[in-house]
């Protein structure tokens, strides 16, 4: 079983890349590292990159860098994506997540915003037209996760189609459509959004892990990943000179808030899954 790191990055996050580099490479933990950026976008992707501005073309490439690297590990290998401003750390979370991946396909995390808040309407009526109610789970975080190569792979795969072919289902929400949209609608997260999406009504939850996020605060006891956000333009997350969250915080967390999360979440995606 081989285990692959892969990240991107545009000019904005170039030092960012060599950064996260040397992080995986310190972690002795991966077989391969490799950095994708927009030179190596096929055509298609770079229209996207050239046409919208925001996260590089509204981070459409994402799915295509997943796709990508799946397209060249074998059956049983492990793909580890993590956005190039993260910060990658030495913690015993790695080797849960790996035997957790010995009999899931995937590890995907919960953020503690709802899909109701950070999803425009569109979306949900694009999966199910009948029947939204995951826009009451919390959304699946795209900024770190990983996915064991299988034979189906189905959401890596559903969220790269729609990338080629459903690239309105990324973007903001016009402002001549913000009429439409329900009220408690913040920000639509393109492709986050959309990957909650395809993991909702992807054939069988069973084969993926869904655990809350442990990335956006440092914790008392460490973490693997922190979603640091550092580019060119600064930080705009949680690096290792943030500070540590109460440690009875993280235990109350722990005990109720995460398992609470967890539970909602799978509820709303099992019930949004009739009528399909």
């Amino acid at each position: 079983m081989k285990k692959v790191f892969i990240t991107y990055g545009d000019q904005k996050y170039k030092d960012s890349l060599q950064r996260i580099k040397k992080e995986a490479e310190a972690l002795e933990i991966f077989d391969e590292i490799h950095l994708y950026n927009d030179k190596l976008l096929p055509d298609l992707f770079q229209e996207y990159v050239r046409q919208y501005e925001r996260g590089g073309g509204y981070w459409l490439w994402k799915p295509y860098v997943l796709f990508d690297a799946l397209s060249k590990v074998d059956e049983g290998d492990i793909i580890v994506y993590a956005d190039a401003g993260c910060t990658l750390l030495r913690h015993t979370d790695w080797k849960d997540y790996f035997r957790i991946l010995k009999r899931k396909e995937a590890i995907f995390f919960i953020t503690k915003g709802k899909n109701k808040k950070w999803c425009k309407k569109e979306v949900f009526t694009f999966f199910n037209p009948n029947n939204s109610l995951w826009r009451n789970a919390y959304q699946i975080q795209a900024t770190f996760f990983m996915i064991k190569k299988t034979k189906s792979n189905e959401v890596i795969k559903r969220w790269y189609q729609l990338a080629t072919t459903h690239p309105h289902l990324f973007i903001d929400i016009h402002q001549d459509e913000r009429f439409k949209e329900n009220p408690s609608v913040k920000e639509h997260r393109h492709d986050q959004a959309v990957l909650t999406g395809c993991i909702c009504m992807s054939k069988d939850l069973r084969r993926y892990y869904l655990i809350p996020e442990r990335m956006e605060k440092r914790l008392s006891g460490g973490q693997a990943v922190l979603a640091s956000r550092i580019s060119a333009e600064g930080i705009r997350g949680a690096d290792m000179s943030s500070p540590v969250e109460n440690p009875f915080v993280t235990y109350i967390n722990k005990l109720t808030e995460n398992p609470l999360r967890k539970f909602r979440t799978l509820l709303f995606f099992y019930l949004s899954r009739i009528s399909v």
